[in-house]
């Protein structure tokens, strides 16, 4: 028993010897490297960069007629963050004086208008510049909507069909543009107060917008869409939603 015992203790000396002498040799100079490494600070403000969202994009910002004597003031903007939502306040500032501002809001990935509509003419004048306020993004966490993109789709799949353009006169109105379109629900949700923006576009390019509201707007249903514009000789071969 006592040889045992002994032969179980130099095992253990040796053992104990191994790793003394390992840490000597190895672990002395890691020991080093890593008091230096706790002695200096990482900037990670250098990293933000790359998790942080993108700037709104604004795409283009124009004057447009808008009937009588009026304009809209209006912007294409996207949001390119895959991640990131964004509320903020916005207004245009035409030629010396700023729009009442407003508030909006960009989904992950979405492109949009955002108008400020009926300007009177007579007080606004010159080149619109868009101005954002008030910007708070928001991360859409992982653990609540895994795809974004796809969530989105599922709620926001709206068709236009059936569109048709054409002039009417009356005594009233002799150049009025009567636009006519199809709107279908094609989600699985039911909508109350579901507000949005007609573009009028010709050959590719935005002539005009319109606002369309629905007091309710269910799962799969049709919406008969007859809109007017006053507009002189506005003509309209396509429009978004």
């Amino acid at each position: 028993a006592v040889g045992v015992l002994i032969g179980f203790s130099a095992l253990l000396w040796v053992f104990s010897l191994f790793k003394w002498g390992g840490y000597l040799i190895f672990g002395l100079q890691q020991d080093k490297i890593l008091y230096q490494d706790l002695s200096s600070f990482y900037n990670y403000s250098n990293i933000h960069s790359a998790y942080s969202p993108k700037p709104i994009g604004i795409l283009y910002t124009q004057l447009l007629a808008s009937g009588v004597d009026r304009y809209d003031a209006v912007a294409e903007v996207v949001n390119t963050n895959p991640n990131f939502l964004v509320k903020f306040d916005y207004y245009f500032v035409v030629g010396d004086k700023n729009t009442p501002a407003q508030s909006g809001l960009l989904l992950a990935g979405e492109e949009k208008l955002l108008p400020v509509l009926g300007l009177p003419a007579n007080e606004y004048g010159g080149a619109a510049t868009l101005v954002f306020q008030n910007i708070a993004w928001k991360r859409i966490s992982a653990h609540e909507i895994t795809r974004p993109k796809e969530w989105q789709a599922d709620r926001l799949n709206f068709e236009v069909s059936n569109f048709d353009f054409s002039n009417i006169r009356t005594a009233d109105s002799p150049h009025a543009g009567k636009i006519t379109f199809d709107y279908k629900n094609n989600t699985a949700f039911n909508y109350v107060d579901a507000s949005f923006y007609v573009g009028l576009y010709q050959g590719g390019s935005l002539v005009g917008v319109l606002p369309l509201h629905f007091s309710s707007f269910s799962s799969q249903e049709t919406k008969k869409v007859d809109l007017r514009d006053f507009v002189l000789n506005i003509v309209v071969d396509a429009v978004k939603v």
